[in-house]
């Protein structure tokens, strides 16, 4: 049985009301709001590199075999293949697919592997813009909120105390 969602939309052309009812099928409208919400909640997943989506999906690797993932992700093992070798990479789809089915340590070195790869690329924007001269007092503002904030968290202090 197909279920679908209807959109209704209203038009007026030249005085003449015209109303349009688009169907879609519910799998892939609830497909696009998870979509949606994925990339409101994992905006990081959008700016990792090539190399480092090409690690996360070695990380899955390490646990499974190809094809399991590739099951477990709804892709060809060939498409698994093609993450690995570096010809392609997941998108962030994939990538989001993958956070949801990774295990603890996985999603433990898969946020290694992200922080990594962001760090340095935001490390690599400051530098230019200090040798530019770019570097504005609401930059450095933000930065210093952010560091408070990891640092308040109850986590991150019970950590400190044990590294002490």
């Amino acid at each position: 049985m197909l279920v679908v969602l209807g959109f209704f939309s209203v038009f007026s052309l030249k005085g003449v009301r015209l109303l349009f009812v688009t169907l879609y099928p519910l799998n892939l409208v609830l497909r696009y709001i998870v979509a949606l919400g994925f990339s409101l909640n994992l905006r990081f997943v959008h700016l990792l590199s090539k190399d480092a989506r090409r690690r996360v999906v070695e990380v899955m690797l390490s646990g499974r075999s190809l094809r399991e993932l590739s099951e477990l992700l709804g892709v060809t093992p060939a498409a698994i293949s093609k993450y690995r070798s570096g010809a392609t990479h997941p998108s962030d789809e994939v990538l989001g697919r993958i956070l949801e089915s990774a295990s603890r340590i996985e999603l433990e070195e898969i946020a290694r592997v992200s922080f990594n790869d962001l760090y340095l690329g935001f490390e690599n924007l400051i530098e230019w813009m200090l040798e530019r001269k770019l570097l504005e007092g609401h930059v450095v503002e933000k930065l210093r909120k952010l560091v408070e904030r990891v640092e308040s968290d109850p986590e991150v202090r019970k950590a400190r105390i044990v590294i002490r």
